[in-house]
């Protein structure tokens, strides 16, 4: 709408008139003297109130702010954490499906036992297929006091071969 048009309208409207004894009231009160303004003891008591509230609770609003932020800090902290260990659990996990499965027995400086585990995966007793190696029963299958050194060692003599990782 453009001025004009709202000049217009309001030309339009019906004109108030003011009721009887408005301009002696009107008068009236500007000849009397002013009121006091909202003073005195509890006055002050309630100012101060006003602005003990007023500043507590901003002071509380700014706590939880900064808890928010300290949160949020640490959120961001251990979603980063958790990336790089899944990263290096999926670097692990990648690594043990390509390595061959060997068990390092120990040894010296001439030589080193290793127990390559994929020459027992596909064996039923468990036992791999080495020259000397007789069927029986397994250290596992017998009971702590059944045990003796001789049921560890082969029948004959075996090679070691040394693993370099």
């Amino acid at each position: 709408m453009n001025n004009d048009r709202i000049a217009t309208a309001l030309k339009s409207l019906p004109r108030e008139e003011a009721g009887p004894g408005f301009t002696t009231g009107v008068l009236r009160r500007i000849d009397e003297p002013p009121r006091r303004a909202f003073t005195g003891p509890w006055a002050m008591a309630a100012v101060t109130a006003a602005v003990v509230l007023a500043l507590g609770l901003g002071w509380r609003e700014w706590r939880h702010h900064q808890e928010q932020k300290r949160a949020v800090a640490q959120l961001e902290i251990l979603l980063a954490e958790k990336q790089e260990l899944e990263e290096e659990l999926h670097l692990l996990r990648r690594l043990a499906s390509e390595a061959r499965p060997v068990v390092y027995l120990g040894g010296n400086e001439r030589v080193d036992l290793v127990l390559d585990l994929a020459r027992l995966k596909g064996r039923p007793d468990g036992l791999a297929e080495w020259p000397g190696m007789e069927a029986g029963p397994r250290p596992a299958d017998l009971r702590p006091a059944e045990l003796r050194p001789a049921d560890f060692r082969p029948k004959q003599r075996l090679t070691a071969q040394r693993a370099v990782y």
